[in-house]
């Protein structure tokens, strides 16, 4: 079983769910139905621009499963009504849930990346968002041998859009889910135990 070293949970986690990310589950007929260009267009010019926060993460220092929550400052751009960045992304998130090993040393080491993301708005009041993150891949030195490392991120979960963001008064949550699956050079190379619930926090920047 997985225990959490924090027995608080962080202000984050707290406002994402009450924002209703974790489920993000569109069922009305509105919604259904989806925006109208001119309500995708409304949307997202009351989103665009930048915005500069934290992501939140659980890490496994040790071989037990004590996980340690952690967060790191990243950036977001929106750029269009369908694409977003998210900057300065850690490359140690995507194997924090990984016991201590070599590939858990070798992705860290990578430093920072970026994470190109496909958006569609879905809501305009409060301003709602799916969030799509494409596939991650970069090389690693891996006990002394460069490798291809690729990982994903899950889009849909039991028919629930699950990766997702919701803007209000200027502050930004959002949630992405990366798949348990890890490569190197084409080979699986760990599969997590569970995904990795991957939380974000940002306000957005004022020029």
């Amino acid at each position: 079983m997985i225990k959490y070293k924090n027995k608080v949970v962080s202000a984050a986690y707290a406002l994402i769910i009450s924002m209703g990310l974790l489920s993000c589950n569109m069922t009305n007929d509105k919604q259904e139905m989806g925006l109208s260009p001119k309500e995708k267009q409304e949307a997202f010019q009351e989103a665009k621009g930048e915005y500069k926060g934290f992501v939140y993460f659980d890490d496994r220092k040790t071989s037990d499963n004590v996980l340690t929550l952690d967060s790191a400052e990243v950036t977001i751009n929106i750029l269009t009504d369908s694409t977003m960045v998210i900057h300065d992304m850690p490359s140690k998130v995507l194997v924090a849930k990984v016991a201590p090993s070599n590939l858990k040393t070798a992705v860290t080491k990578y430093g920072k990346f970026d994470i190109n993301c496909k958006i569609d708005f879905t809501e305009v009041d409060p301003i709602k968002m799916v969030v799509a993150p494409l596939p991650i891949s970069f090389n690693v030195n891996y006990i002394g041998t460069t490798k291809k490392y690729e990982t994903g991120f899950l889009g849909f979960l039991f028919n629930r859009k699950v990766s997702g963001a919701a803007l209000k008064r200027g502050i930004l949550m959002m949630q992405i889910i990366q798949s348990k699956i890890m490569l190197l050079d084409g080979t699986t190379e760990t599969n997590m135990a569970s995904r990795n619930f991957i939380k974000f926090k940002l306000s957005k920047v004022v020029r």
